[in-house]
């Protein structure tokens, strides 16, 4: 007899679920279809309804862009519009200076009240070296919610080698 037939068949160990395989089960896969129908459905609704020749959206009367045409010639609606854009564009500048102001403030300097900043969620054993050298304060393995084998550790980081 050789030594292939006589070595015992050891059954492959099943590789643990990732984090998105559970998106290929059918029931949440279903409920993600459903969620997507139920919060698109009346957009594209009101987008098809919005060419309709009807003063009421109820029955299909026809194709029609006159409603879009005395919205596109209202003065008054065009300069709130425009105005609306200023708006929109000065708070994004000034959200990107106040929040880009604060991250910096945040990174370099050390401060009471100063909140730690944790990692969490999918953290291996073999991956807490590499996220605690990046300078977190905190990690967390942050399974405990989604895996019962799994226990919820964390660990403060003192100082980096």
């Amino acid at each position: 007899m050789s030594d292939a037939a006589t070595m015992k068949v050891t059954p492959a160990k099943k590789e643990r679920p990732g984090p998105l395989d559970y998106m290929r089960r059918w029931p949440i896969q279903a409920w993600l279809i459903a969620v997507t129908i139920f919060l698109y459905a009346p957009l594209i609704s009101l987008m098809v309804f919005s060419f309709n020749d009807s003063k009421r959206n109820v029955v299909w009367q026809g194709f029609t862009l006159k409603y879009y045409e005395k919205a596109l010639t209202n003065a008054s609606l065009i300069e709130a519009f425009s105005n609306s854009l200023v708006i929109a564009l000065c708070s994004t500048i000034l959200s990107v200076i106040v929040g880009a102001m604060a991250a910096i403030a945040l990174w370099r300097f050390r401060f009471p009240g100063r909140a730690l900043l944790e990692v969490s969620g999918g953290v291996t054993l073999d991956q807490w070296r590499a996220i605690a050298a990046i300078g977190v304060d905190r990690i967390s393995r942050g399974t405990l919610t989604k895996d019962v084998r799994a226990v919820d550790c964390s660990m403060r980081i003192i100082g980096a080698p």
